[in-house]
C-alpha cells in the first residue's frame, strides 16, 4: 500500500507492507497427535516455553501415544512469570444443530494455586478470548478446580461438550499457561487432541484401569485387564465387543452384554487373564466394535505399556528393616516423582 501526492518530496514514509497468510481451516471431526510439526498451530506469548516433540522429563517423560506431544519445555521446566499460549488453526463450525466435543490427554506437574493451565475459545478469529468452562457433559475438566494445576500422576483423558452458548460460528482454541515469579516445575503435556460432533451412537474406551503401567502391586502375574467405557452419544447402547492383545499376540474378544445409557460410564473386566509375571515391558492394545458407531478415533487404546520390573520385596520375617539403598521404593505413582520426594545420600 502506498500514497502519492504531488507536493510530497519525502518518499521514504509513503509505503507500508503487510503480509497476509491464509491458513487452511480444520474441519470437524479432526484429530492431531503431534507426531509431525503440528502444522499451523502456533506457540507464542510472554516467556513462551511451548515446544512440539518428544518429552524427556521426569514426570513428563513420554507422550500418551506415539512419541511426540506439545509440552511446556520438552526436557525441563516452564518459566517464571510466563503467560504463553499454544493456539489451534481456525476450526470450521458447519453444523450448529450438533454439539462439538473436544478431548485430549493431559499430563501435568505444576506448582498448585500459583501456576496453571486453561483452555480458551475465540469466536472472532482471535480478537477476543473467553475461558472454556465445563459444559453440559465433561470429564476431568480442570480437575474440579478453576484450571489444571498440581500433579496429575500420569496422563489423564479430559473431555468437554462445547455447548451452543459458547460456540457461535467458526472458532479457535488455545491453551494458556500462567506462572508466578518463583517455583517452576515441568508443566504440561498435551497429546491426542480431537474435536468431533456428538453422534447418535458413540462408545469410547476411556482408560485401561488395570493393571497400571508401572504396577506397584505385589506379585503381578495372571491379571484380568479392566477398561472403562463411556457412551458419548444420544442413544442407548445394548451391547458391544471389547478386544485386547498383548505384544501383538492372539486377540481376545469378549461381549459386553449390558445396557449403557447416554453419558454413562461402565467398568468391564475381561474374563480371560494374561500372564505378566515375567520381567519386561508389555504392549497392550484394547479396542471396541460397536454397531452404528461412526466415530472410530476414540475406539482404541494402543501400545499401552505395562512394565514389570519385579521389584517386589519378600518379607519373610518381622521386624523388617529398610535402609533405602535399594531400588524398590519409588516416589509417586508410575515410578514418577509426582511430589518433591527423592532418594538422596544421607548428610550430616
Amino acid at each position: 500500500m502506498y500514497s502519492s501526492f504531488s507536493l510530497d518530496t519525502n518518499y521514504v514514509n509513503d509505503t507500508i507492507f503487510r503480509t497476509v497468510e491464509h491458513l487452511p481451516p480444520l474441519t470437524i471431526p479432526f484429530s492431531e497427535n503431534f507426531e509431525g510439526a503440528a502444522p499451523n498451530w502456533n506457540g507464542y506469548g510472554q516467556n513462551n516455553s511451548w515446544q512440539v516433540g518428544v518429552p524427556t522429563g521426569i514426570n513428563l517423560s513420554a507422550a500418551f501415544q506415539g512419541s511426540s506431544a506439545i509440552v511446556t519445555n520438552l526436557s525441563g521446566n516452564y518459566k517464571n512469570n510466563e503467560v504463553s499460549y499454544f493456539e489451534t488453526p481456525c476450526i470450521t463450525y458447519t453444523q450448529p444443530n450438533r454439539t462439538p466435543i473436544v478431548s485430549f490427554y493431559i499430563n501435568h506437574s505444576s506448582e498448585p494455586v500459583y501456576n496453571g493451565l486453561i483452555l480458551e475459545l475465540s469466536n472472532d478469529h482471535g480478537s477476543a478470548w473467553q475461558i472454556v468452562n465445563a459444559g453440559s457433559i465433561f470429564t476431568n475438566w480442570y480437575a474440579n478446580t478453576a484450571r489444571w494445576e498440581g500433579n496429575s500422576n500420569g496422563c489423564i483423558k479430559v473431555e468437554n461438550y462445547l455447548d451452543s452458548a459458547m460456540v457461535q460460528n467458526d472458532f479457535k482454541l488455545r491453551f494458556k499457561i500462567t506462572s508466578d515469579g518463583s517455583v517452576v516445575r515441568e508443566g504440561f503435556a498435551i497429546d491426542e487432541f480431537k474435536i468431533r460432533y456428538q453422534d447418535s451412537t458413540d462408545l469410547s474406551i476411556e482408560a485401561i484401569t488395570y493393571p497400571s503401567q508401572n504396577p506397584l502391586i505385589c506379585g503381578i502375574g495372571n491379571e484380568f485387564i479392566r477398561v472403562e467405557l463411556k457412551s458419548n452419544g444420544r442413544s442407548i447402547i445394548d451391547s458391544t465387543r471389547v478386544k485386547y492383545r498383548v505384544n501383538n499376540g492372539p486377540v481376545i474378544s469378549e461381549l459386553v452384554d449390558s445396557t449403557i445409557l447416554s453419558g454413562q460410564r461402565i467398568s468391564f473386566r475381561f474374563s480371560t487373564p494374561y500372564d505378566f509375571s515375567a520381567s519386561g515391558t508389555y504392549s497392550v492394545d484394547v479396542w471396541i466394535n460397536t454397531r452404528n458407531d461412526p466415530y472410530a478415533l476414540n475406539d482404541s487404546i494402543l501400545n499401552y505399556q505395562i512394565i514389570n520390573s519385579n521389584n517386589t520385596v519378600q518379607i519373610d520375617t518381622l521386624p523388617f528393616f529398610e535402609n533405602f539403598n535399594g531400588p524398590q521404593w519409588v516416589a509417586g505413582p508410575s515410578n514418577a516423582i509426582a511430589s518433591d520426594w527423592s532418594r538422596t545420600p544421607a548428610t550430616g
